[in-house]
């Protein structure tokens, strides 16, 4: 049956297929063609016009000409309608002496006519059907991909109001951050607080996966974050990552849902700094010369073992110190092994980034290499570094206090 149209239900209301004749030569067996696709049992029942509608409007199933519409002898507004039905992806059958291209045989018995216009129209509606219902699968496909993006959009926009607005800062230590999604959505999560007078937390985690399901955890880890015990003293960082471990555990018993996790709790006053992680990538305190100290991960990931006890390590900040903290994202894009500087790992590029150069220029440098393809490649992924600077005379030169959580996800 013709595409776009209601499949009949009754012998009267078939597909309707107008015949004509290219020529009045030709206008009797345009008649006895019409009276017998019109009487023909099988599949093919028809309604048949002996006239097309004025400007073929409303356009027939098919249309069937007896003769060569192209002939120079056929009636021009003939040639006219031919082109019109044709745009608008309706059948036209022809029929001329000898046949031949898109024409079927005029010469062939009278009987013969009939059945082979029914069968061929009968084709071309089949054909027709299933390039329509192609079109409308991919018309789906199409809309529900509209769909589908604007839902990670609006989940992209609702993660980013669950992120930190403000970092906490104070006169002697300033923190940024560079929070980057591999797509729309993050698996990351991070938090910088102040707790009291002279503590600050700093939280960082990568959910294991990618895409929503990964946001999802990320997003239910920061929900069940509790840095401070209930009177508002400072928890300490095995306690965090324990308590989140355990929250962890009580979802997951039927799920795979991991996460690698590190908090660092500094004292302000004196710079000391005690981290947990929980299988995270180390953290690295780059010193004022240049040196770069890890600090490696204490405990398993979290959701894995019950009752997971996680241990702490501990070093002391000083003035012109930075404190880096990040996700493996970043050892995807410094990776690469630099020949040409032996065997430096990509910690040892990061150290030497973080440097070489002044604090905003860290950002800088790392967004540019995500935004090159040359660079990332097809294995991009989620990035989040935190960057704290320790000591009156570093935060003199940070970047300005509105910069570091805005800039951040601006640029994702």
């Amino acid at each position: 049956m013709h595409p776009g149209k209601e499949e009949p239900t009754s012998a009267v209301d078939p597909p309707e297929v107008v015949v004509v004749a290219a020529s009045r030569a030709l206008r009797s067996a345009a008649l006895e063609l019409a009276e017998d696709l019109a009487t023909a049992g099988g599949t093919c029942r028809l309604r048949i016009r002996r006239a097309l509608p004025e400007g073929s409007n409303p356009r027939p199933a098919a249309l069937v000409v007896v003769g060569d519409p192209l002939d120079g002898t056929a009636d021009p507004t003939l040639f006219a309608a031919v082109e019109d039905l044709e745009a608008a992806s309706v059948p036209v059958v022809c029929l001329r002496p000898g046949g031949g291209g898109r024409f079927l045989d005029l010469d062939v018995p009278r009987d013969a006519r009939a059945s082979a216009t029914g069968c061929l129209l009968e084709r071309l509606w089949e054909s027709e059907r299933r390039i329509d219902d192609g079109r409308r699968r991919e018309l789906r496909a199409i809309e529900a991909l509209r769909r589908q993006e604007f839902e990670l959009r609006e989940a992209a926009a609702l993660q980013r109001e669950f992120l930190p607005r403000h970092l906490a800062r104070g006169t002697n230590f300033d923190c940024s951050v560079l929070w980057r999604p591999s797509t729309h959505v993050s698996g990351d999560i991070y938090e910088v607080a102040r707790l009291g007078p002279r503590h600050v937390g700093l939280f960082i985690a990568d959910a294991v996966g990618h895409g929503v399901s990964a946001a999802i955890l990320a997003m239910g880890l920061r929900g069940r974050l509790n840095l401070a015990t209930s009177d508002g003293a400072a928890m300490r960082p095995a306690e965090v990552l324990g308590h989140l471990n355990a929250a962890l555990r009580q979802r997951s018993a039927d799920a795979t849902w991991f996460a690698t996790a590190a908090y660092a709790l500094l004292d302000v006053e004196t710079g000391e700094v005690r981290i947990a992680s929980a299988g995270h990538p180390p953290l690295v305190v780059v010193h004022e010369d240049g040196t770069c100290e890890r600090l490696a991960s204490t405990g398993g990931l979290l959701g894995i073992f019950e009752g997971e006890r996680y241990g702490e390590r501990g070093t002391v900040l000083a003035d012109g110190d930075r404190l880096l903290m990040h996700t493996d994202g970043l050892e995807t894009l410094l990776g690469e092994i630099d020949h040409k500087r032996g065997d430096e790992s990509y910690l040892d590029r990061f150290a030497a980034l973080a440097h070489a150069r002044p604090r905003d220029a860290l950002f800088t440098d790392l967004l540019r290499r995500l935004d090159d393809p040359d660079v990332v490649g097809p294995a991009r992924d989620d990035l989040t570094v935190i960057d704290l600077a320790f000591g009156p005379r570093t935060c003199s030169l940070a970047m300005p206090s509105h910069a570091a959580p805005t800039a951040s996800r601006d640029a994702a």
